[in-house]
């Protein structure tokens, strides 16, 4: 009897929980639906920002160069890049920049800039480097000593946990 009993029991709550996951979002998009479901429409951006915190999505973080320095470094094959101060409420992931061989106040043309590099910070979310520093990212160049000038271009970041 207590073996029938058992047996019941299981398969009426291992359904159960079984189902408990798949009424979750299981995506950015889905999630703020959910979120937004009977909300006035004015609590979006609090419901996009839940759901970035819960699906991080890597976005161009337009302004945000205020808040956040980076500092360069050459090594004989190397342009490096660190980051030495972040204020922003987002972890850098990556940016592009452009280098040129001619100093910056002697530039007359956008030909000057030879050539465009972009920095991959991120990896799984962690700011990174291959020698697991963080904060630090560099990329291979030839001739590097050859670049007198960088001009930032685009800065990208997810949300920080």
């Amino acid at each position: 009897m207590q073996i029938k009993l058992f047996l019941l029991l299981g398969f009426i709550f291992v359904p159960m929980v079984g189902l408990a996951g798949w009424f979750d979002p299981d995506n950015y998009e889905d999630c703020v639906l959910e979120k937004m479901k009977g909300q006035d429409r004015g609590l979006i951006s609090t419901a996009r920002k839940a759901c970035r915190y819960q699906f991080p999505k890597e976005i161009e973080l337009q302004g945000q160069w205020g808040n956040v320095d980076i500092m360069w470094k050459w090594s004989d094959s190397s342009l490096i890049a660190e980051i030495t101060r972040n204020d922003s409420e987002y972890e850098v992931t990556r940016f592009k920049a452009i280098f040129s061989t001619v100093p910056c106040d002697k530039q007359k043309s956008p030909s000057d800039h030879l050539l465009t590099k972009t920095f991959v910070f991120s990896k799984g979310g962690k700011i990174f480097d291959f020698t697991g520093e963080q904060n630090i990212a560099s990329v291979i160049v030839d001739n590097v000593s050859q670049y007198k000038c960088r001009t930032s271009l685009t800065l990208w970041g997810q949300l920080r946990n």
